[in-house]
């Protein structure tokens, strides 16, 4: 075991301490692409779509106009729906092409994490880094799900990558293009991406080359700025309608800090595989007397390392401060992003401290062994969709009103019950309307001869109370219906039939 920052490479060891350049490295990161390409497509069309995906095929499929108009009142920006917007025209609307982009996003970002790991840190930590997302079933789920996450997560790494490279290439324009380039698809992709942006901003003074990294840096941001400008006053509408709105994300726990770290690794099993090494290296650099100092300030020295570790604490942190004191975003989906960072840090941490191929390959072979526990290859949504939509069927029967609270819910149940509806989208509320379906965020939104001339109303809650705690829907029909019947259905489903 060693720890200077100038390792010597094993001769002949398939898991030196160095990196590999050139054709090597892209023949390894093109077999993780098609091993994340495999093992995430096998179930990519199981789960029924579901949770907000229908949402974004809704809107994905309207002009691009409208598409660029959501961000007023959305949490994406319009990156992800102008893709899906052009992929639904080319491939259509089975659910393996809609999921595709997002199974290829997050192959994409198993590959420059391995790259990224492979040239900042070494093969080892490209390799652990690599296969830690790889086999998290978190990504997994996410890699299944026609949403912005994987897109989110590829930049990010892909923006990292960039940033770290400045400190090796002060000089090299390239670098400040590309980083340019990733921070606006980046943050084009998901508000929350601004995270990114803000800790390159406050990591440049620990930049080994910060004045030469100064001036391109600077302009680089105003190049950011200037692209993001037409999105800009949209941000600004989304920050003013989020400040004051309900929400279903709850505030955090401050035990929710380590959690989400369990959710990563699939459950603390993987937790402590991981954990083991790293408080092992961490315990010799400390308490072992050979050569501690010089362990220590090899370590302090060690800028890209400091910078992606401090990266992910920054992220992290700060989206949990922001929870605490603005808007609550500290939930799985919105942090898989900030895994990205955290698979490079460790695995840059764990390379750093511990040599020897021996010691390197249990190391992996633990580390694996604990994701592997808790891994998932088809992780499910919770969304039993199809079984509601043919339940609900099997109920409305001619003109019987079905009531959907929260409204946006509307949308899922449509896209299962009749997607030519669905895709109505210029008509959709009126030919909802005309179908008896109705969207409703509280009692007062159902129409009243609805209400009074009904013999028989079906209403489908999807946790209403999460979003609208006084919806008061239940407890009117209840008052002006004599007869109950109720249907469960995973996860958050409720349907209830009144009659008179």
């Amino acid at each position: 075991m060693g720890f200077s920052s100038e390792q010597t490479p094993a001769a002949n060891s398939p898991l030196t301490p160095s990196s590999l350049d050139g054709k090597q490295a892209m023949l390894i990161g093109l077999a993780i692409f098609l091993l994340n390409m495999g093992l995430k497509m096998l179930f990519l069309d199981s789960q029924a779509i579901a949770n907000d995906e229908p949402f974004t095929l809704f809107w994905a499929q309207k002009p691009l106009s409208d598409i660029w108009a959501l961000a007023k009142n959305e949490n994406n920006p319009p990156l992800h729906f102008i893709i899906q917007h052009f992929l639904l025209k080319w491939f259509g609307w089975s659910v393996a092409s809609i999921r595709f982009p997002s199974l290829v996003f997050s192959s994409l970002g198993a590959m420059v994490l391995f790259r990224s790991g492979n040239r900042h840190f070494g093969l080892f930590a490209g390799i652990l880094a690599a296969l830690m997302f790889t086999l998290s079933t978190e990504h997994i789920l996410y890699s299944h799900e026609a949403r912005t996450y994987t897109l989110l997560s590829l930049l990010s790494i892909a923006a990292i990558d960039r940033y770290l490279r400045l400190a090796k290439s002060p000089n090299d324009w390239k670098n400040y293009a590309l980083l340019g380039l990733f921070n606006v698809l980046l943050i084009y992709s998901h508000f929350l991406g601004i995270w990114v942006l803000l800790s390159q901003v406050l990591l440049w003074p620990l930049m080994p080359n910060r004045k030469a990294t100064f001036k391109g840096l600077l302009l680089m941001f105003v190049g950011v700025g200037l692209a993001y400008a037409p999105n800009l006053y949209a941000f600004y509408l989304r920050l003013q309608s989020v400040a004051g709105a309900a929400t279903w994300v709850p505030k955090p726990h401050w035990r929710q800090i380590y959690g989400h770290i369990n959710i990563f690794l699939n459950g603390p099993v993987g937790t402590i595989c991981l954990a083991i090494p790293v408080l092992f290296g961490l315990s010799w650099m400390l308490i072992g007397k050979k050569n501690r100092t010089e362990n220590l300030n090899a370590l302090k020295v060690h800028k890209t390392l400091l910078i992606t570790g401090a990266m992910f604490v920054l992220i992290y942190g700060g989206i949990y401060i922001q929870s605490l004191v603005f808007t609550p975003a500290f939930i799985p989906r919105y942090l898989i992003f900030v895994s990205m960072p955290f698979f490079l840090a460790i695995a840059g941490l764990i390379d750093f401290m511990i040599e020897g191929v021996k010691i390197r390959i249990g190391i992996l072979v633990l580390i694996i062994g604990g994701l592997l526990a808790g891994f998932q290859l088809d992780p499910g949504n919770f969304r039993d969709l199809k079984g509601l939509t043919t339940y609900i069927q099997s109920e409305k029967i001619g003109d019987t009103p079905l009531i959907i609270c929260p409204e946006y819910l509307d949308k899922a149940y449509v896209f299962h019950a009749d997607l030519a509806l669905f895709q109505n989208y210029e008509r959709f509320t009126e030919a909802c309307i005309e179908k008896h379906i109705y969207g409703i965020g509280g009692i007062s939104k159902i129409p009243k001869e609805v209400l009074e001339n009904s013999t028989k109303i079906i209403y489908l809650d999807a946790d209403a109370k999460a979003v609208y705690p006084t919806n008061g829907v239940l407890e009117g029909l209840r008052a002006k219906y004599s007869n109950e019947r109720h249907q469960h259905f995973e996860q958050i489903f409720d349907v209830y039939v009144f009659t008179r």
